[in-house]
């Protein structure tokens, strides 16, 4: 004889009881982040060598020993991969115009994890309508990533305290030239970051680097936001 309770654990076979779950519609389980790494590697290509070197270049800005000041800026939230990648290219220009001044990094952040209501970052919903496939945000990140780097960006990513937050730190910090953990920047004098509210920041919103000590402050203009 067939019970009420047998029909319901036949329905979802992951409930071991009917106080299990009561919430939760269905599980999907996340990619490891190997399978990423694998299906979008850089190893022994330009960006893991630039990774490298802006790395390298980052301590040395950091830890006093260049006199050149770090640059992040970028979008406040990624939400249009095509949009980013535009940017990207004319970010690259400005870096290298200002490379003897400036070490130049691309903000690319996915997520939005101060935020309460509405979208919540492309990783958690990166089609903006509600689906949350993290599934596909994850490997859409992961492949933009890839492909900043691939136009002469290195990128600064944040690690934020999520529920898919396990899958992060490898999916992004083997590409991330830095990374900063939510709600824990920390400022520097040799360091400036330059947010923007909108996906692009507007060419005539300039960006004022602050020197170290007694060196004179510099302005700096980022690209235009793509058109569209």
């Amino acid at each position: 004889m067939t019970t009420p309770i047998d029909s319901t654990l036949e329905r979802t076979p992951d409930k071991t009881s009917l106080t299990d779950d009561e919430r939760i519609e269905n599980i999907v389980p996340l990619p490891p982040p190997e399978h990423l790494i694998r299906f979008f590697p850089i190893q022994g290509t330009a960006v893991e060598t630039l990774v490298t070197e802006t790395r390298r270049k980052l301590r040395q800005i950091l830890h006093g020993r260049s006199e050149r000041l770090l640059v992040v800026i970028g979008p406040c939230s990624i939400h249009d991969p095509v949009a980013a990648l535009e940017y990207a290219k004319k970010l690259q220009e400005e870096r290298k115009r200002h490379s003897d001044e400036l070490e130049v990094l691309m903000r690319v952040y996915f997520e939005k994890p101060r935020t309460t209501v509405g979208w919540k970052g492309l990783i958690n919903d990166p089609y903006m309508n509600g689906s949350f496939r993290i599934n596909e945000g994850l490997r859409i990140a992961r492949d933009l990533l890839v492909r900043i780097n691939q136009a002469g960006v290195p990128a600064g990513c944040e690690m934020s305290a999520l529920p898919w937050t396990p899958c992060l730190p490898r999916v992004k910090s083997t590409i991330s030239s830095r990374s900063t953990k939510t709600g824990r920047w920390r400022s520097s004098r040799r360091a400036v970051t330059r947010t923007a509210t909108s996906s692009c920041v507007a060419a005539s919103s300039p960006t004022t680097t602050r020197a170290a000590s007694a060196r004179p402050a510099r302005s700096w203009r980022a690209p235009s936001c793509p058109s569209g």
